[in-house]
């Protein structure tokens, strides 16, 4: 896969399961449903983030096939009132 979006990319933003629930395949689950519908309708490409903490996700993406894109790096400044 290529570093640049292409316009046939999809995306996925936070995958949450509640604590209680987590462990049970639910995670795999919704991403798998989300792969599925994404090249149901035709998309190229599905994109997603993850925080670097969150290894169980980390591990599912990865086993789901997802490949590292070169990293981006978010900055802020504050603004003092």
């Amino acid at each position: 896969m290529t570093a640049k979006r292409q316009p046939l990319d999809g995306s996925t933003w936070i995958t949450g399961v509640g604590r209680e629930y987590r462990g049970r395949g639910i995670g795999t689950a919704i991403k798998v449903e989300a792969l599925s519908r994404a090249k149901a309708r035709g998309l190229r490409a599905l994109v997603t983030t993850n925080d670097e903490p969150n290894k169980a996700m980390r591990e599912i993406n990865a086993t789901l096939g997802y490949q590292p894109l070169p990293a981006r790096v978010q900055l802020e400044k504050p603004l003092l009132h």
